[in-house]
């Protein structure tokens, strides 16, 4: 009886201690209106941010400003917080007896604003489940999430008798939603449940996978439509890191299987990101609250074939479908139109083992196909997978496939690919080269099919397959390819696969694509309205990769990543010196990158006005931002990239002795100059053709700049005697590409009959015949007016030849 006396005389004391803040009901610290809440804009700091009403835009108290106290029924206790590592900082939350909107708070205790002292100690004895307490503490905004940052006042006990806070039911689309594959923040929505215990009810687990070296595991669970929310670790009891001080709690957590389904899973809202990347994460608190999951049938490995389809294709889908039970059925559903949601319906087949298909009529061409596959079990649980509407899974109908339009136009939300991860074959996408992987360029390759949007796509080289020879003002026809979608840029410049990112084409090989052309004009540069580029609502995805220009900018922020107290190289430019924000602009390529910015400096302080401002038009990092290929494209230098040349006809001339160099010359083109071969410097001094033996001829150009395209060289082979018998074969195709005849130019040091045949790209011959030939040169013209366009093979064989080369037909 003493005990509780001084006990309640202590409390007392403590009210008199306390009484000069403010005590205010949580609502009052949670609360946005809704206008606020409605011009939250996703991913564009500082137009994120969720800061309440009561000390935003100004403090709601002028006397203590964000100080307050609050009173409220403890639901989780800050000897089970797991989030650091060193326990300098402890949280609790508490909440409003009934629970629903604007009723939870995270309390956060911190070292660095109070040392441990009696205050502390006090905190974390009387932060007890189901306890009503006082709290007084400063108002926090920390990633998008309100806390109340206890001060040096001791917390108070306002009621022992334990209250059961019961969840508010919400559903996953309340706080994040997919977007086309993007899960977006709901703030509308998601804001009023911060802090407040939920549940939400029949989810999937999505993607447990394995636990990082830290013993943690990443995993979300989804509703049918694909709406995904990310679990959050905040409790020792789903964190096997023993960062609390809970003795009760595992270090052996595992989350439940792939594709279960809970009937519930309970937890608090939370928010958290950093540089306007933010999300809405759940955090279940203790083992009650994540729900025995059950095991409906698990969908994997869906393909179909064709990938690319034509409108006389059938496309036959094939999945993996498995269960710990029995698979009851299969369903294929499908809709022609993505605006369609009149599903048919398809009983897919099992073909053996745990594989189903099913085979969609041929559509017609152009048509978006939407699908989706659900599957039954023998205890009735159903399966879809990738969603249940088809929102990120469809593909298009192409007859023929001859523009980066075709890949790159999307009708899904986050901007990916309908074709990310297939194999298409049987392209004819042509496009020109718009900047390459040099030392002086962007150091990624980009190809544009056509000015207008969804022109323009990013290309992967491989070992081997020559796209790494590309240049500037190169046309080039490419038939096979795979689509993948890579995020982010960063240091690596080809990112990491994902489901959303910059659309590349890679695996093309050397089989795979075609020259089309030489010093091919650029495509024209796209001018987009400043206010577009930065407005929120215009759709950027459409000219992702293509080549943007601006007039008259200036660089308004040296280091845009100064708000988030980072420091990544870039910067931002706006027409308005004044403006205090402006479009960003990466540093990535290396000519920038050395020369100008770099991740440890900010953009140089002697350059601000930017008369011509380009730079390819990508999204990294949650912001959409320019590339500079170089200092060129920010006004800084003149031409920065040399001139190409190829050399015109065979590596090798054969001559006799006595005769004069029929030189066919070389080729040369220039990305600002265009054609400058008539500029090209040849020399032959070192070829003396009265004397039989091997010499080199060497060709040289420069452009305006003073830049040195790469020297050139061709053989000579001076022939003593009067004929040519000591000459090999030697063989040429032209015009290269060929449009309704094919000339074969041979030279040949003796009488032989040869065997020329063109074929496809399938091995399938489309021309077959014999050539008579004479010592000496001659032409065979094969006409070609009744074979498609496309890439072919020519071969010539006989007892003394045997040459292969590629050409191309293109009308």
């Amino acid at each position: 009886m003493k005990k509780y006396l001084v006990s309640l005389v202590l409390l007392l004391s403590a009210f008199g201690a306390q009484a000069q803040y403010p005590l205010v009901p949580i609502d009052s610290i949670q609360y946005m209106s809704p206008a606020r809440l409605a011009n939250v804009q996703y991913n564009t700091p500082p137009n994120d941010a969720t800061d309440p009403d009561y000390i935003a835009p100004t403090f709601k108290n002028p006397t203590y400003g964000d100080t307050v106290s609050v009173e409220g029924v403890v639901i989780f206790e800050p000897n089970t917080y797991a989030l650091s590592s060193t326990q300098s900082r402890e949280a609790a939350w508490i909440q409003r007896a009934g629970g629903d909107i604007w009723s939870g708070v995270q309390i956060m205790y911190d070292s660095s604003v109070v040392p441990v002292n009696q205050s502390v100690v006090q905190f974390k004895q009387n932060m007890r489940r189901g306890r009503t307490v006082r709290v007084t503490g400063v108002i926090r905004h920390f990633q998008g999430e309100t806390q109340l940052t206890v001060i040096n006042v001791p917390t108070q006990v306002i009621s022992l008798t334990p209250t059961t806070i019961n969840p508010t039911v919400a559903k996953v689309e309340d706080f994040m939603k997919d977007m086309g594959g993007t899960m977006t923040p709901q703030f509308v929505t998601g804001e009023p449940l911060e802090g407040v215990y939920v549940e939400l009810q029949n989810v999937i687990v999505y993607n447990p996978g394995s636990p990082t070296g830290q013993l943690r595991y990443n995993w979300s669970v989804q509703d049918a439509n694909g709406n995904r929310i990310p679990i959050r670790d905040i409790s020792g009891y789903f964190r096997n890191e023993n960062y609390d001080d809970d003795p009760n709690t595992p270090v052996n957590f595992a989350p439940p299987t792939n594709g279960s389904v809970l009937p519930f899973i309970r937890g608090i809202i939370t928010e958290s990101g950093n540089g306007g990347v933010k999300s809405y994460y759940i955090a279940p608190l203790y083992p009650s609250d994540v729900a025995a999951p059950v095991e409906p049938p698990a969908i994997t490995n869906i393909t179909r074939t064709p990938a690319l389809a034509t409108s006389s294709d059938q496309v036959t889908f094939r999945a993996e479908i498995t269960d710990g039970g029995s698979v009851t059925s299969a369903t294929l559903h499908y809709a022609v139109g993505y605006a369609n949601n009149s599903f048919t319906t398809l009983a897919m087949n099992n073909v053996g083992g745990d594989w189903y298909e099913a085979t969609v009529p041929a559509q017609a061409d152009g048509s978006i196909v939407k699908y989706f596959i659900s599957a039954v079990d023998n205890d009735t649980y159903t399966a879809y997978a990738p969603d249940s509407i088809g929102l990120s899974s469809a593909y298009k109908v192409i007859d023929d496939l001859t523009s980066a339009r075709h890949i790159q136009e999307t009708p899904f939300a986050n901007g990916a690919s309908m074709f990310t991860n297939d194999t298409l074959m049987n392209m004819n996408l042509r496009g020109v080269v718009v900047s390459t992987n040099n030392s002086y360029d962007l150091g990624v390759i980009s190809i544009q099919s056509e000015a207008g949007p969804w022109g323009s796509i990013s290309i992967r080289y491989t070992n081997g397959d020559g796209v790494n020879s590309w240049k500037r003002g190169d046309s080039v026809l490419i038939t096979k390819g795979i689509v993948t979608e890579r995020i982010p840029l960063g240091s690596n410049p080809f990112g990491r696969v994902g489901t959303v990112g910059i659309t590349y084409l890679e695996e093309i090989g050397a089989d795979g694509w075609q020259y089309l052309g030489h010093c091919v004009s650029q495509p024209e540069v796209v001018k987009l309205p400043f206010d577009s580029l930065m407005s929120q609502t215009f759709n950027k995805e459409p000219y992702e990769n293509m080549l943007i220009e601006l007039n008259d900018v200036w660089v308004v922020q040296k280091n845009a990543d100064s708000i988030i107290g980072a420091n990544y190289g870039e910067f931002a430019v706006h027409p308005d010196v004044t403006s205090p924000f402006g479009f960003r602009a990466d540093d990535y390529s290396s000519d920038l990158f050395v020369n100008r910015v770099s991740d440890s400096f900010n953009f140089d302080g002697d350059i601000d006005f930017l008369p011509v401002f380009r730079g390819m038009l990508v999204n990294s990092y949650g912001n959409w931002k320019l590339l500079p290929r170089n200092r060129t494209d920010i006004s800084l230098k003149g031409n920065l990239v040399p001139p190409y040349m190829t050399l015109n006809g065979a590596d090798t001339l054969f001559i006799l002795r006595g005769t004069n160099i029929n030189d066919p010359g070389a080729s040369a083109c220039d990305d600002e100059q265009g054609d400058i071969s008539s500029f090209v410097m040849v020399d032959s001094s070192t070829v003396d053709v009265s004397v039989p033996g091997e010499y080199t001829m060497t060709y040289d150009v420069e452009d305006s700049e003073g830049n040195a395209a790469t020297q050139l060289s061709r053989v000579v082979k001076v022939s003593p005697g009067v004929g040519i018998a000591e000459a090999p074969f030697a063989f040429s195709l032209y015009p290269v590409p060929a449009k309704e005849e094919l000339n074969i130019r041979g030279l040949a040091g003796k009488a032989e009959e040869v065997n020329v045949s063109l074929l496809d790209m399938n091995g399938r011959v489309v021309y077959s015949g014999k050539w008579s030939l004479s010592e000496g040169t001659q032409t065979l013209s094969i006409a070609l007016s009744g074979l498609q366009q496309g890439i072919y093979i020519c071969q010539i064989n006989s007892e003394s030849v045997q040459m292969t080369e590629k050409f191309a037909i293109v009308r």
